[in-house]
């Protein structure tokens, strides 16, 4: 039995790492769920401390774990774990003295760290993790008031921050939205200019068209219902391509179109 463990999600599987149990002992041990399954499995403990609140999340097929609070202990240690091999290692540590608390999320192939406490006050901070250098950085600043235990997580290409206080005096319900710099955004790039691809009509009953500003070389069209559940996956090499939704209840969907550039495009579809 424990509380405030860590999580995060990795090549298909769940993760719950450390926490700490009902006789206060601060744990290292990683447990594997496996959702097909439906079964738990103990891998390797972290060489590290054991310990609750701090940075958790994923990028790629590797998950990342670091800081927080090991009793009277605050490590400024930051891990990466590989679900292939089984294995942990040690990485670049994390740039903040004494810190807790935070929210962390990942978009594409870098992992942030948001706001958080250390030991002589509130934060604002919003720190990237590049795993190709190895290297942190910091970039914009939450524009909120500072705060910790912060609501946190990411949708394609955008992170979102907010909720959370300063322990137990104050409370917030603010909320905001974080897109990365272009420059971060390689390998994820979503498209925004509206003529790249469009769909008319919209709203429509059973079909509607995605037309191209160029002809397409095996892109994909995914589509996806409000839970997102994948209802449709089609390959197209036209500049020109017609969606079939009949059969399917009204409702809200999404359509995702990916080049062979892995460049993404997102569009909002309603069936009437």
């Amino acid at each position: 039995k424990r509380w405030i463990a860590f999580s995060f999600a990795a090549n298909n599987k769940g993760y719950i790492f450390g926490g700490i149990d009902s006789s206060n002992t601060y744990k290292n041990d990683l447990w594997e769920y496996d959702p097909i399954l439906d079964f738990w499995t103990q891998k390797t403990n972290c060489p590290c401390l054991g310990r609750i609140e701090g940075i958790n999340f994923s990028i790629g097929n590797n998950g990342y774990i670091g800081g927080g609070v090991s009793g009277s202990a605050v490590p400024q240690d930051f891990w990466e774990y590989n679900p292939s091999t089984d294995n942990w290692t040690e990485k670049d540590s994390i740039p903040i003295t004494m810190f807790y608390d935070n929210g962390s999320f990942s978009i594409g192939n870098y992992g942030y760290v948001a706001c958080g406490q250390t030991q002589t006050g509130f934060l604002t901070t919003l720190w990237q993790y590049n795993p190709s250098l190895n290297q942190w950085i910091s970039k914009a600043s939450f524009p909120g008031n500072a705060r910790d235990e912060v609501a946190s997580f990411s949708i394609g290409n955008y992170g979102y921050v907010g909720w959370g206080g300063e322990d137990f005096s104050i409370r917030y319900n603010d909320f905001y939205q974080y897109t990365p710099d272009s420059a971060d955004m390689i390998g994820i790039t979503e498209i925004v200019d509206l003529q790249i691809a469009t769909v008319y009509p919209n709203p429509f009953t059973t079909n509607t068209t995605i037309t191209f500003a160029e002809q397409q070389t095996n892109s994909i069209i995914k589509i996806t219902d409000e839970l997102g559940q994948t209802i449709q996956q089609l390959t197209t090499n036209n500049k020109q391509l017609t969606l079939d939704m009949s059969g399917y209840a009204k409702g809200i969907y999404f359509v995702q179109i990916t080049d062979e550039k892995k460049n993404v495009v997102n569009r909002k579809i309603l069936v009437q």
